[in-house]
């Protein structure tokens, strides 16, 4: 996975992303077991860099 700096950060992001918009809710229901399943495979091909934002599902995607 290749890796770039955050900003003025010392922190280091992948530079393929995972878009967290599903886990809000906004699409009908999911699987959470399931979805979890999805992120640990996403962590382990090194993925980093998780778009999420309260507006997703009014919170939901933050708390998932």
């Amino acid at each position: 996975m290749e890796y770039r700096p955050f900003g003025q950060t010392e922190l280091e992001v992948s530079a393929i992303g995972y878009g967290c918009w599903e886990m809000g809710g906004t699409y009908g229901d999911f699987d959470s077991v399931e979805l979890t399943a999805v992120v640990q495979h996403t962590i382990d091909l090194g993925i980093n860099c998780f778009d999420t934002a309260e507006d997703y599902g009014k919170g939901a995607s933050e708390r998932f």
